[in-house]
C-alpha cells in the first residue's frame, strides 16, 4: 500500500511511513483513564531501538517494559483507552521516553467512539511523532502528575535476570523470539516506503 498523498485528508490521522525509515526507536503504549472530577490513569508501555542496519535490514533491541500510573485534579467526566505508537527520531528521544520519572502536564480531551490522532514534537531537534487511537466516552481538563517506572519484574521474567532498560535497548540481552513478527512487520513497512518514493520520485 502506497502512502497517502498529504492532500487526502484521511492522511492527517495516518502515521507518516517515511519516519519508520529513519526511526531510532519505537514505543507502544495502553493507558487508561477515568474519573468523575478527579482521574486516575494506569498504563503500560515498552520501547524497542533501532541496534543497526545491515544490507538494508535492520536490527531491533528486545522490548523494555514499563509502566505508567497518573492522576488528575480537574473537570473530568467518563472513560477511556489510549493506545499509542511513538517513532522516536533519535537515540536521545529513546532514552527520554524510557527513563523512569515524574511525568505532568494539564490535558484537554474530548473522546466519544473511537478517535485517531497523529502530532509531532522534537527532542533535541529529532522528530518524535505519536499516532494514537482512542476509545470511549470522556471529557478531560484536568492537571496531571504521574510516574513513569521500568517494569523490573516483567523485565526479569523476560530476560531470566534483573536487567536494566538501557542494557535492554543497547542490545547487551537477546530479544524474545515471539518479538520476530513485529520487526519484520516493522522493516515491510519501511520498504513498502521506500519502494512507493522510488517510484514516485
Amino acid at each position: 500500500m502506497a502512502d497517502p498523498s498529504p492532500a487526502d485528508p484521511a492522511a492527517q490521522n495516518r502515521l507518516p511511513r517515511d519516519f519508520l525509515k529513519s526511526a531510532a526507536g519505537l514505543q507502544f503504549s495502553v493507558v487508561q483513564t477515568g474519573g468523575l472530577g478527579l482521574s486516575g490513569s494506569r498504563g503500560r508501555a515498552f520501547t524497542v531501538a533501532r541496534l543497526g542496519r545491515t544490507a538494508g535490514i535492520s536490527s531491533w533491541s528486545g522490548p523494555a517494559y514499563a509502566t505508567c500510573h497518573a492522576a488528575g485534579l480537574g473537570l473530568t467526566v467518563g472513560f477511556d483507552t489510549v493506545s499509542t505508537v511513538t517513532v522516536l527520531g533519535s537515540p536521545a528521544s529513546v532514552r527520554a521516553a524510557s527513563s523512569a520519572g515524574p511525568r505532568g502536564g494539564v490535558e484537554l480531551d474530548l473522546i466519544a467512539g473511537k478517535d485517531r490522532a497523529v502530532s509531532q514534537t522534537e527532542v533535541d531537534g529529532d522528530p518524535v511523532v505519536p499516532f494514537s487511537v482512542a476509545g470511549g466516552a470522556m471529557l478531560d481538563l484536568s492537571a496531571k502528575v504521574g510516574a513513569f517506572l521500568p517494569a523490573a519484574k516483567k523485565n526479569a521474567a523476560v530476560y531470566g535476570r534483573p536487567t536494566g532498560s538501557n542494557d535492554i535497548l543497547c542490545g547487551h540481552v537477546d530479544h524474545p523470539v515471539e518479538f520476530e513478527p513485529l520487526y519484520e512487520l516493522i522493516s515491510a513497512l519501511s520498504r513498502e516506503h521506500e519502494e512507493f518514493q522510488g517510484i514516485t520520485g
